[in-house]
């Protein structure tokens, strides 16, 4: 899903369910379901993380993004709402195996405290109440 103005683009199939923007804290981890505001820090955040293509702009790659999640979230911190700090989504979601794969990624400064754990956990409480799975699998790089 993609907030853009309150109003929803997403990817078919999506969870008849989830009409609303997102939000899942733990108290320290605050994942905020990607919205056009976030465009610009996303993309960067995103450069910082992996390669984009040079003649991408912040809009395309956040749509591109969204085209491949169910729900696509950015991580921040509750203290620090305001700063992207990563992001994690829940993607391949299979109905009829009632399984779906998530992952996620840090920005360099934030690795090995804990956060991405957090956020994950987020992901799979998220994923197995509103999805109903059984499986989930998750992908995550080893430097995350």
């Amino acid at each position: 899903m993609f907030f853009f103005e309150r109003k929803i683009y997403q990817r078919a199939p999506t969870h008849p369910l989830v009409d609303e923007p997102i939000a899942l804290s733990d108290g320290k981890v605050l994942l905020k379901v990607l919205t056009h505001a976030d465009n610009q820090a996303f993309f960067q955040l995103q450069g910082e993380i992996s390669e984009i293509p040079a003649n991408e702009t912040a809009e395309c790659f956040a749509k591109r993004m969204v085209s491949l999640c169910e729900m696509l979230w950015t991580i921040r911190l509750v203290e620090h709402p305001d700063a992207i700090i990563g992001h994690c989504a829940l993607h391949q979601w299979n109905r009829d195996l009632h399984e779906i794969a998530f992952g996620g990624s840090l920005i360099s400064a934030h690795r090995g405290q804990g956060i991405l754990a957090a956020a994950l956990e987020l992901v799979t409480a998220f994923a197995k109440t509103t999805y109903a799975v059984n499986t989930l699998c998750c992908t995550i790089h080893a430097e995350q």
